[in-house]
């Protein structure tokens, strides 16, 4: 269930957004989501709020990106954690940071991963789990907020 939030609680939460909220925006909060104006941008993470893949849609330099061969789309689409190979390159971000996995053709994100090392650490090495899958397109967040 969720609530519309008030201006003070949208003006506390403004601060912790790397998005700027507008006084027209009618902002709602579930226990782990929020949405702004209907559509899903936030959820918690850790203590944190991230981004939605709706959002990094619109805004996709909101995260740090992972940007991944066309041969791993599919694995990454399906929920895959991400492996060192199917990466061709990524933004600079510390271990434990929550990333955006684009493709390397069109630059879409697809998913949204916990990254298991720093993206120094990640480019050294040459195989193995980088990328810790958190959600991505077509799962079942994405199919319940996608159509509204």
């Amino acid at each position: 269930m969720s609530k519309q939030l008030r201006k003070s609680e949208i003006r506390e939460l403004s601060a912790l957004l790397p998005v700027s909220l507008q006084k027209k925006d009618m902002v709602t909060r579930s226990d782990t989501f929020l949405f702004i104006n209907g559509r899903w941008s936030f959820f918690l993470c850790e203590g944190a709020w991230v981004p939605s893949l709706f959002l990094l849609q619109e805004q996709p330099t909101l995260l740090p990106q992972v940007v991944v061969d066309m041969g791993a789309v599919r694995f990454v689409t399906n929920g895959a954690d991400i492996m060192r190979p199917g990466i061709v390159s990524c933004d600079e971000f510390p271990s434990g940071a929550v990333v955006a996995v684009v493709d390397e053709r069109h630059k879409k994100p697809l998913a949204l991963a916990q990254s298991l090392y720093s993206s120094s650490e990640l480019l050294g090495l040459s195989s193995g789990k980088v990328l810790s899958s958190l959600y991505y397109v077509g799962d079942e967040q994405w199919n319940k907020y996608n159509a509204s």
